[in-house]
């Protein structure tokens, strides 16, 4: 629905909320105009502030299931700032503590210092501001005292006004300021409005000190309301303000208000330091949980950090581990309270954790910067633990050495102490797309960023108009990669900033680079879309039933993490070259995840078995909900970035998984058509009638969502990337995958779940049966025309996968020893090499 704009500026005024653009978030004005960023990240940030609210409301139990949830968000109680009518400025200033100078000539005798008192400072030469001066005062039926000060454009050297004074009756002040023709005042205050900093000729307004102004010329005319003076007067005594007037009019009777007076002193003392919040309701009586970090210098003023946590969490092990760091570097005394939960439903650490960080650079005898490192001692020695690093958002990092499998360590079992080192290899250059004029992100838009010797390309997601990048400190160029995008598109703006052609980036911090892009359609390209519907319609037609060249290249997709899934994946990998003769193949592999032992072998392989490689990676987005187990992050992978994962100029894909073997010529899947359906998937296996009671398809939910069609299993599928793109398959299933994943009972598998549960909105074409076989789901007789064997989990037996491999599989033991004999042979080789070459430098020497 369309608003007509008089409407919406009603609205506005009405409110108070002034002038347009404005925004507000579940009632709670947006300032967008102290901040640089744009309104998505704005919003972000506020929602991220508003879910905190909501958090600590249900932790009070303030909210039930009863509760609207819109209701409490303009309740008095929730935001005391959002009643009938909200002023910005009115809000704001008292917010800032806005008062007046104390200091200044400025003061009121008043019989009666209860009662607010306002004060309209204005150019009264300007018959506009008179009239509608007088128009406010007309409208007010409030227990104000009423003070009218001149502010001329002008000084005048007269002590004589002919404007309204401070000590007229207001009936006479009305009439004076609608009917005189000029109005020239003297300069008595102009000592007050120096102070006070406010310029000559402009308008402001002063409620019992409180400074609110000065006004743009379009705001003077809509700002001020009868509703503005009632929200003040409501405002002042909520904020205690009546009550302080009361005891002080008590105290100090016959003089000056002072009020005013206490009220500019208190906001100077706001100023210099926030008044301390009282958190003893938080302390244990004997403070058994508190604990305190004394100042690096408490001979010098220092500031108090009081942090409180619950002790049982992720977040806690961050905080604590960067207290003593921030104790040091800002001098600070930092006090930590232990707030924990009530009740624990599961052990909620699983983890040790490290922060690694120095309060100054330090370097070696060579001017290299020292490496910093984590020691952990006194582990558990029987239980099986995982290595990872959490890092900067901005950060892609690698394993550059480690001999144990660090996705499984089990400290009983080894000689000595478990070491890994990780080097910083990317950082990322990240931002937003939008078109111009809408607004909507330019979803699909293919960019590039590029330097001398280094290019990388991506497309934008429509989740928020995302991109990603990764780059190296230096200088690099972005623009649109040419193509489709580059001839119906061109970069407007940059950061608010209009460009034309390419864009420099610069990468010089250890921060993430991040980029605002307003991209505006060509003119002629866009007429001629618009000018051609039923074109556009036979072409969608066309491809859809057209068949795609074959592809020069089989494209393979795979992932794994530990040594022993390295292992199925080196197997994998030589039975796809065992069978696959046809085309040439080249392997995409994940190398996130991947150790230094794995990325050593892989080019003595390709060597070997005649393939090409490719390892590619990605981060995951901080705005799309994070997994924390290593095991749903890989499955995440496997689905959620398939259309940013890989170079542009790749069309198509075959995901195989790292516990497979390939038995048959791969060619058969990439030219396999599709029909328009962006992957095609193996539909589960159902001829092993004893696990009929393990189909949970068949049952319940799944049972009902499928309404007839197949579910399909994840272990291998086809990828029409293009398809797969124009479609923004990527980004349905990133936003379906974000709404579901909240709830940790959705998406128990999740790289399968998702595309079953999205075959509605992203449908999978099902590919022939016998490309996927496996001993739980699948007879015995079926396995002779497998042309693939996967390791699924039994849940019957649990078997162990290295154990079934060996005993399902006929060659994987052959597989297996070929390629450990291939590997130590060339690591005999090199060795050899590396001792001649040293040898022949001892020899010159």
């Amino acid at each position: 629905m369309k608003i007509p704009p008089t409407y919406g500026n009603e609205f506005l005024s009405k409110t108070g909320l002034g002038n347009g653009p404005q925004a507000l978030l579940n009632g709670y004005p947006l300032d967008l105009t102290s901040s640089s960023e744009s309104l998505d990240v704005v919003l972000f940030e506020n929602i991220q502030k508003q879910t905190l609210r909501l958090q600590f409301a249900l932790y009070q139990r303030l909210i039930t299931d009863s509760v609207k949830i819109d209701e409490f968000w303009l309740k008095e109680e929730t935001n005391p700032d959002l009643k009938i009518r909200v002023n910005i400025r009115i809000v704001k200033a008292f917010n800032e503590k806005r008062f007046v100078n104390s200091d200044s000539d400025f003061s009121e005798n008043s019989e009666n210092s209860e009662n607010p008192t306002l004060t309209i400072i204005a150019n009264f030469e300007n018959s506009k501001n008179r009239l509608s001066i007088a128009k406010w005062l007309k409208s007010l039926n409030l227990s104000l005292k009423i003070a009218l000060i001149s502010n001329p454009t002008t000084s005048s050297d007269s002590e004589e006004s002919s404007c309204p004074s401070d000590s007229e009756d207001l009936e006479s002040a009305i009439l004076r300021l609608e009917n005189q023709d000029s109005c020239i005042g003297a300069r008595k205050f102009s000592n007050f409005l120096r102070k006070n900093e406010i310029p000559a000729g402009e308008m402001t307004v002063i409620f019992n000190g409180l400074v609110i102004g000065p006004f743009e010329e379009n705001e003077k005319e809509e700002f001020l309301e009868i509703e503005d003076f009632e929200f003040l007067e409501n405002l002042w005594e909520e904020r205690g303000a009546k009550k302080t007037s009361a005891f002080l009019s008590q105290h100090f009777p016959n003089q000056y208000d002072v009020t005013i007076r206490f009220f500019s002193i208190l906001s100077k003392i706001y100023q210099k330091d926030v008044p301390r919040i009282a958190f003893d309701n938080f302390k244990d009586p004997e403070n058994r949980n508190l604990i305190i970090f004394p100042p690096k210098n408490p001979e010098s003023p220092f500031s108090t950090i009081t942090w409180i946590l619950n002790p049982v969490s992720r977040e806690a092990q961050h905080l604590v581990s960067i207290v003593k760091l921030m104790s040091n570097v800002l001098n600070a005394k930092v006090e930590i309270i232990f707030n924990p939960p009530n009740e624990l439903h599961e052990m909620p650490i699983k983890r040790f954790y490290r922060f690694v960080a120095s309060e100054f650079l330090e370097f070696d005898e060579n001017g290299k910067i020292k490496d910093q490192s984590a020691i952990f001692s006194n582990l558990p020695q029987k239980q099986l633990s995982t290595m990872s690093v959490e890092t900067n958002d901005g950060w892609m990092i690698e394993v550059k050495k480690a001999d144990d499998d660090l996705d499984n360590i089990l400290l009983e079992n080894t000689s000595g102490d478990v070491e890994s080192e990780f080097s910083l290899e990317h950082i990322l250059v990240e931002g937003q797309s939008q078109k111009s004029g809408t607004g909507d992100a330019s979803n699909g838009l293919e960019l590039e960023l590029k330097s001398e010797n280094t290019k990388y390309d991506t497309i934008v997601m429509r989740n928020l108009g995302y991109f990603q990048l990764k780059a190296e400190p230096g200088i690099w160029n972005l623009r649109i990669r040419n193509g489709t995008s580059s001839e119906n598109f061109r970069i407007q703006k940059v950061d608010s900033k209009e460009v034309h052609g390419e864009i420099t980036v610069v990468v010089d911090s250890f921060t993430r680079k991040w980029t605002q892009l307003v991209v505006k359609e060509i003119e002629d390209k866009k007429e001629q879309k618009e000018g051609s519907a039923m074109g556009r319609l036979m072409e969608k037609a066309k491809n859809f039933f057209s068949t795609p060249p074959p592809s020069e290249t089989i494209n393979v997709f795979s992932l794994a993490s530990g040594h022993l899934y390295e292992r199925f994946m080196r197997i994998m990998i030589a039975s796809v070259m065992k069978n696959t003769q046809s085309r040439k193949v080249k392997f995409w592999l994940l190398k996130n995840y991947l150790s230094p032992k794995f990325k050593e072998s892989i080019p003595i392989l390709a060597d070997f078995y005649g393939f090409e490689y490719e390892l590619v990676e990605y981060k995951w987005p901080k705005w799309l909900h994070q997994q924390t187990e290593k095991q749903r992050v890989m499955w995440g992978y496997k689905i959620l970035f398939l259309d940013v994962l890989f170079p542009l100029n790749v069309d198509k894909i075959i995901f195989v998984d790292a516990d497979q073997v390939v038995r048959a010529d791969l060619l058969e899947l990439m030219d396999f058509d599709l029909k328009g359906a962006p992957y095609g998937y193996v539909p589960f296996c159902e001829s092993r009638k004893e696990m009929d009671g393990f189909r949970f398809w068949k049952t319940g939910y799944w049972n009902t969502h499928l309404m007839g069609r197949r579910y399909h299993i994840s272990a291998l599928y086809v990828v029409d990337l293009k398809a797969f793109r124009k479609f923004a398959a990527g980004d349905r299933l990133r936003g379906r995958y974000d709404n579901l994943s909240a709830d940790p009972n959705s998406l128990s598998n999740l790289d399968q779940d998702l595309p079953n549960n999205m075959i509605h909105e992203v449908p999978i074409k099902s590919l022939p049966q016998d490309w996927l076989w496996c001993e739980t789901w699948c007879d015995d007789r079926s396995k002779k025309t497998a042309k693939t064997i996967d390791l699924c989990n039994n849940p019957l037996t649990k078997e162990p996968k290295l154990s079934s491999a060996q005993r399902i599989i006929g060659e994987w033991k052959t597989l297996d020893k070929e390629i450990s004999n291939v590997i130590e042979k060339r690591i005999r080789k090199n060795s050899e090499e590396e001792r001649e070459e040293t040898e022949e430098s001892r020899e010159e020497l």
